[in-house]
C-alpha cells in the first residue's frame, strides 16, 4: 500500500492540530472473498497515524469520527447486501473525507453537522457495456437509498472499469483522488493505475473552467442569500442555507488558490500542501502579496476545518463584496494567460475578449460549423449573430462572468453585449432575469 506522510499543519497562533492517529478498521460482515482485510484503508495525508481515532476530520473531533465511521460501515454493508461484490474491485472514499480534511458546523440548536457529502468512486471488473450499465444503475440505487439511512448525503462520483483507470482524463479531481483517498473495500492499490505524477500539468483552459464553475456557485449563493434577506423572519430557520452560502464564499478562496497553482504548474492534492506552496510563491509574486492571499486562504481553511456557528447575515453580506473583488483579480489573471493578452480591469478584459475571439485565435478550443448548429439549437436564428456562432456556447458565458458578478465593473455593458445576453434571455420563458438565463444556458451545454 502506498503511504504518504501527513502534511504537517502550518503554524498559526490560534490553531493547533492534535496528534494524528491510525485509521481503525471498519467492521463489515465477513461474507465476501473480494475484501482486502475488510478495513478502511487510507492513501491520503492521514495515513501516518497512531492511536485510536479515524482521521476523517482535520481536527479529529472524536464524536464526528465515530459517526463517520458508522456511516461508512453502513455504506459498505449496503453494497454487500445489494450488489454482486464479485464484480466490484474496490469502493473508494474521495473528497475531504478521503484526504482527512473534513470539518463541520454548529447549527442554531447546537448540533454539530457535517457539510460535505461523502464522495464515492466504485472500481469494477471489466465487463460489457450492457453489464456495466446494469451494475451502475444498481450502485446508483444503493447510493440513493443511503440518503434515508445517513444524515449526510452520498455522491457517486464515477463507476469505472479497472482497465479504464489508465485512460482517466488529466483533471485535478482525478489527481486529488489518486493522491488523497481511502479504500473502504477491496484492492487497496487499485488507484495506483491512474497515470498521474506528483506534479501534474493542467491547462489554462481547465483553470478557467474551474474558476467559472465557482463563479456560477457564487451567483447561485448571492441569489439565495438575497431571497432569504427578503424573508428576514425566516433567517433563523434557514441555518443550513446560511452555512451553505457562507461555505461557498470561503470555498472561493480555495478555488482561486488551486487555479493559481495550476497556472504556475505547482498543483498538489491537499489543502495544506497548497497553502505551503502559495506562501512560498507569495514571497516573490506581487499578485499574491498585494492582496495577502495566503492569509485569506488560511482563514478559509480554518473555517472549513473547525466547528463554527451559523454566520450572521451582516457578515455574509460584507463578505460577498470582498470575495467578488478577489474573484475578479483571479479571473482576469487566468483570462490574461488564456488569451495571451494583458488584462488589468473590466475595459481591458472586454478588449482582450473582443480581439481574441474576433481574431480567430482558436488555439486549443475547437470551433466550426457544428458549434454554429449548436448555437442555433439553443438560441434559434439569433444564434447566427456575431463571432460567437463559431464557438461552443460556454465561451460567451466565460466572457460574461465578470459582468454578472460585478455590477459596477467598468466596461460591464460591453461584457454583457459580448456575451450575447439578449440571445440567452430570448430563450427563457419562466424567468427573464440575467442570472437565471446564464445559469440555464450553462446547464444546457
Amino acid at each position: 500500500m502506498n503511504q504518504f506522510t501527513h502534511d504537517s499543519p502550518l503554524h498559526s497562533p490560534s490553531v493547533k492540530k492534535t496528534t494524528p492517529s491510525v485509521l481503525a478498521p471498519v467492521a463489515t460482515h465477513q461474507n465476501s472473498t473480494q475484501r482486502d482485510h475488510l478495513s478502511v484503508r487510507t492513501h491520503s495525508t492521514a495515513d501516518a497515524r497512531s492511536g485510536g481515532s479515524y482521521g476523517f476530520t482535520y481536527y479529529e473531533y472524536s464524536h464526528l469520527e465515530e459517526r463517520i465511521n458508522r456511516d461508512l460501515k453502513t455504506l459498505v454493508y449496503s453494497f454487500e447486501c445489494r450488489c454482486p461484490m464479485a464484480k466490484i474491485v474496490a469502493i473508494i472514499l474521495g473528497g475531504v473525507y478521503g484526504r482527512g480534511e473534513a470539518g463541520c458546523f454548529t447549527d442554531h440548536s447546537g448540533t454539530e453537522k457535517l457539510y460535505a457529502p461523502y464522495e464515492i468512486v466504485v472500481v469494477i471488473k471489466d465487463m460489457s457495456a450492457l453489464q456495466k450499465s446494469y451494475l451502475t444503475q444498481l450502485i446508483a440505487t444503493v447510493i440513493y437509498g443511503l440518503k434515508t439511512k445517513l444524515n449526510t448525503s452520498v455522491r457517486l462520483i464515477k463507476v469505472v472499469c479497472e482497465s479504464n483507470l489508465y485512460t482517466l482524463p488529466s483533471l485535478p479531481k482525478w489527481y486529488e483522488l489518486k493522491w488523497g483517498h481511502r479504500v473502504l473495500w477491496g484492492a487497496n492499490t487499485v488507484l495506483a493505475k491512474i497515470p498521474f505524477s506528483k506534479r501534474p500539468v493542467f491547462t489554462a483552459a481547465e483553470a478557467l473552467q474551474i474558476l467559472f464553475t465557482q463563479g456560477i456557485a457564487l451567483v447561485q449563493a448571492e441569489r439565495e442569500f438575497n431571497r432569504l434577506l427578503r424573508k428576514k423572519s425566516a433567517l433563523q430557520s434557514h441555518s443550513i442555507a446560511l452555512v451553505r452560502i457562507w461555505r461557498t464564499l470561503w470555498q472561493t478562496y480555495l478555488i482561486c488558490g488551486a487555479v493559481y497553482l495550476i497556472l504556475t504548474r505547482a498543483y498538489t492534492a491537499t489543502f495544506l500542501a497548497k497553502l505551503r506552496v502559495l506562501r512560498n510563491l507569495e514571497v516573490e509574486d506581487p499578485f499574491l502579496s498585494e492582496i495577502h492571499f495566503s492569509e485569506h486562504y488560511w482563514k478559509a481553511l480554518q473555517y472549513m476545518f473547525r466547528c463554527g456557528n451559523v454566520p450572521k447575515a451582516a457578515d455574509i453580506k460584507s463578505q460577498f463584496s470582498e470575495i467578488f473583488l478577489i474573484y475578479e483579480k483571479f479571473y482576469f489573471k487566468v483570462f490574461s494567460i488564456y488569451t495571451k493578452r494583458t488584462i488589468l480591469d473590466g475595459r481591458t478584459f472586454a478588449n482582450a475578449v473582443d480581439r481574441y475571439y474576433r481574431a480567430g485565435l482558436f488555439s486549443h478550443e475547437q470551433s466550426g460549423v457544428r458549434y454554429m448548429v449548436y448555437n442555433v439549437m439553443l438560441l434559434g436564428l439569433k444564434g447566427l449573430r456575431g463571432v460567437w456562432k463559431w464557438y461552443h456556447p460556454r465561451y460567451r458565458l466565460y466572457a460574461a462572468m465578470p459582468g454578472i458578478l460585478l455590477k459596477n465593473l467598468p466596461g460591464r455593458g460591453r461584457l454583457v453585449q459580448l456575451a450575447g445576453e439578449a440571445l440567452a434571455l430570448s430563450r427563457q420563458r419562466y424567468d427573464k432575469s440575467r442570472t437565471i438565463a446564464f445559469l440555464s444556458l450553462w446547464k444546457s451545454v
